[in-house]
Protein backbone atom coordinates (compact mmCIF):
# COMPACT_ATOMS: atom_id res chain seq x y z
CA UNK A 1 0.00 0.00 0.00
CA UNK A 2 2.94 2.37 0.59
CA UNK A 3 4.34 1.52 -2.40
CA UNK A 4 1.15 2.63 -4.39
CA UNK A 5 1.32 6.14 -2.34
CA UNK A 6 4.75 6.31 -3.39
CA UNK A 7 4.27 6.36 -6.95
CA UNK A 8 0.85 8.44 -7.01
CA UNK A 9 2.92 11.28 -5.55
CA UNK A 10 6.01 10.83 -8.11
CA UNK A 11 3.75 10.70 -10.94
CA UNK A 12 1.77 13.49 -9.40
CA UNK A 13 5.17 15.63 -9.07
CA UNK A 14 6.39 14.66 -13.02
CA UNK A 15 2.84 16.08 -13.87
CA UNK A 16 3.40 18.97 -11.86
CA UNK A 17 6.85 19.73 -12.95
CA UNK A 18 6.13 19.15 -17.09
CA UNK A 19 3.15 21.49 -16.34
CA UNK A 20 5.25 24.20 -15.22
CA UNK A 21 7.58 23.53 -17.74
CA UNK A 22 4.74 23.76 -20.32
CA UNK A 23 3.25 27.26 -18.90
CA UNK A 24 6.82 28.73 -18.68
CA UNK A 25 7.95 27.90 -22.84
CA UNK A 26 4.53 29.50 -23.79
CA UNK A 27 5.23 32.68 -21.44
CA UNK A 28 8.68 32.84 -22.53
CA UNK A 29 7.62 32.53 -26.54
CA UNK A 30 4.84 35.36 -25.96
CA UNK A 31 6.88 37.67 -24.54
CA UNK A 32 9.69 37.21 -26.75
CA UNK A 33 7.55 37.89 -29.76
CA UNK A 34 8.08 41.24 -31.36
CA UNK A 35 4.55 43.74 -31.74
CA UNK A 36 3.64 46.45 -34.14
CA UNK A 37 1.75 49.07 -32.84
CA UNK A 38 -0.44 51.39 -35.60
CA UNK A 39 1.17 55.08 -34.63
CA UNK A 40 -0.04 58.45 -36.20
CA UNK A 41 -0.29 59.26 -39.87
CA UNK A 42 1.32 55.54 -41.13
CA UNK A 43 4.08 55.74 -38.86
CA UNK A 44 5.08 52.07 -36.80
CA UNK A 45 5.78 51.66 -33.63
CA UNK A 46 7.65 48.33 -33.01
CA UNK A 47 8.13 46.27 -29.46
CA UNK A 48 10.25 42.99 -29.25
CA UNK A 49 13.28 41.79 -26.82
CA UNK A 50 16.53 43.14 -27.71
CA UNK A 51 19.97 44.25 -26.61
CA UNK A 52 22.17 47.33 -27.01
CA UNK A 53 25.62 48.22 -26.31
CA UNK A 54 28.18 51.18 -26.98
CA UNK A 55 30.61 50.20 -29.18
CA UNK A 56 32.68 53.91 -29.76
CA UNK A 57 31.31 57.46 -28.31
CA UNK A 58 29.37 58.10 -25.31
CA UNK A 59 25.89 57.79 -24.51
CA UNK A 60 24.18 58.51 -21.20
CA UNK A 61 22.79 55.09 -19.55
CA UNK A 62 25.29 52.71 -22.26
CA UNK A 63 28.62 51.51 -21.82
CA UNK A 64 30.66 48.39 -23.51
CA UNK A 65 28.33 46.14 -21.66
CA UNK A 66 25.26 44.90 -22.95
CA UNK A 67 21.87 45.60 -21.77
CA UNK A 68 19.18 43.57 -22.37
CA UNK A 69 15.22 44.39 -22.17
CA UNK A 70 12.42 45.53 -24.19
CA UNK A 71 13.22 47.79 -27.22
CA UNK A 72 10.34 50.14 -28.58
CA UNK A 73 11.44 51.08 -32.09
CA UNK A 74 9.82 54.87 -33.20
CA UNK A 75 10.89 56.36 -36.64
CA UNK A 76 14.35 57.37 -35.84
CA UNK A 77 14.02 56.78 -32.01
CA UNK A 78 15.00 53.58 -29.73
CA UNK A 79 14.07 53.00 -26.27
CA UNK A 80 15.04 50.27 -23.97
CA UNK A 81 13.43 49.65 -21.31
CA UNK A 82 16.09 47.22 -19.23
CA UNK A 83 15.69 43.72 -17.33
CA UNK A 84 18.08 43.85 -14.61
CA UNK A 85 19.09 39.90 -13.83
CA UNK A 86 16.58 39.26 -16.66
CA UNK A 87 13.38 39.79 -14.15
CA UNK A 88 10.52 42.20 -15.96
CA UNK A 89 9.67 43.21 -12.81
CA UNK A 90 12.70 44.83 -11.36
CA UNK A 91 12.51 48.67 -12.50
CA UNK A 92 15.39 50.26 -14.37
CA UNK A 93 16.52 53.21 -15.79
CA UNK A 94 15.24 53.66 -19.36
CA UNK A 95 17.61 54.78 -21.94
CA UNK A 96 16.60 56.58 -25.04
CA UNK A 97 18.25 57.07 -28.31
CA UNK A 98 18.06 59.03 -31.34
CA UNK A 99 19.24 57.24 -34.46
CA UNK A 100 21.30 59.22 -36.92
CA UNK A 101 21.93 55.96 -39.02
CA UNK A 102 21.80 52.25 -39.60
CA UNK A 103 25.37 50.12 -40.83
CA UNK A 104 23.14 47.21 -42.57
CA UNK A 105 26.07 45.91 -44.24
CA UNK A 106 28.02 45.71 -41.10
CA UNK A 107 25.29 43.38 -39.71
CA UNK A 108 26.94 40.16 -37.98
CA UNK A 109 24.99 37.11 -36.30
CA UNK A 110 25.94 36.35 -32.86
CA UNK A 111 27.73 33.17 -32.24
CA UNK A 112 29.86 30.81 -30.15
CA UNK A 113 32.04 33.95 -29.33
CA UNK A 114 29.44 35.88 -27.22
CA UNK A 115 26.88 33.25 -26.67
CA UNK A 116 27.58 34.26 -23.11
CA UNK A 117 26.12 38.13 -24.09
CA UNK A 118 23.64 37.18 -26.29
CA UNK A 119 21.55 34.71 -27.82
CA UNK A 120 23.08 32.70 -30.85
CA UNK A 121 21.28 33.83 -34.00
CA UNK A 122 20.24 37.31 -32.70
CA UNK A 123 21.16 40.07 -35.27
CA UNK A 124 24.07 42.46 -34.27
CA UNK A 125 23.19 45.48 -36.12
CA UNK A 126 25.49 48.80 -35.87
CA UNK A 127 23.96 51.98 -35.82
CA UNK A 128 24.88 55.54 -35.39
CA UNK A 129 23.45 58.25 -33.11
CA UNK A 130 22.40 61.35 -32.95
CA UNK A 131 24.96 62.44 -30.53
CA UNK A 132 28.21 60.63 -32.75
CA UNK A 133 28.01 57.47 -30.81
CA UNK A 134 28.26 54.26 -32.16
CA UNK A 135 25.68 51.70 -30.86
CA UNK A 136 25.29 48.01 -31.72
CA UNK A 137 21.73 46.85 -31.66
CA UNK A 138 21.07 42.93 -31.03
CA UNK A 139 17.38 41.48 -31.90
CA UNK A 140 17.01 38.10 -32.77
CA UNK A 141 13.34 37.89 -34.42
CA UNK A 142 13.48 37.24 -37.87
CA UNK A 143 10.83 39.58 -39.51
CA UNK A 144 13.26 42.92 -38.53
CA UNK A 145 13.74 44.28 -42.62
CA UNK A 146 10.61 46.28 -41.95
CA UNK A 147 11.16 47.09 -38.27
CA UNK A 148 14.72 48.53 -39.71
CA UNK A 149 13.46 50.65 -42.52
CA UNK A 150 11.04 52.34 -39.91
CA UNK A 151 14.03 52.63 -37.43
CA UNK A 152 16.12 54.40 -40.53
CA UNK A 153 12.95 56.52 -41.08
CA UNK A 154 13.69 59.45 -38.45
CA UNK A 155 10.90 61.34 -36.70
CA UNK A 156 8.34 62.71 -38.77
CA UNK A 157 8.42 66.61 -39.49
CA UNK A 158 5.20 68.09 -39.46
Amino acid sequence: MSESLTAELLLGLLVGVGALCGAVWVSRRRTARSSRYPADAGAQRWSLDGGLRLVSGEQPGLSRRWRHGRVTVDPGLLTLRPHPLGLRSLPARTVTVGVAGLDLAGEQRAGLSTVVAVRPGSRLVPLTTTTGATLQLAVLTSDTAELFTVLAAGPSRT
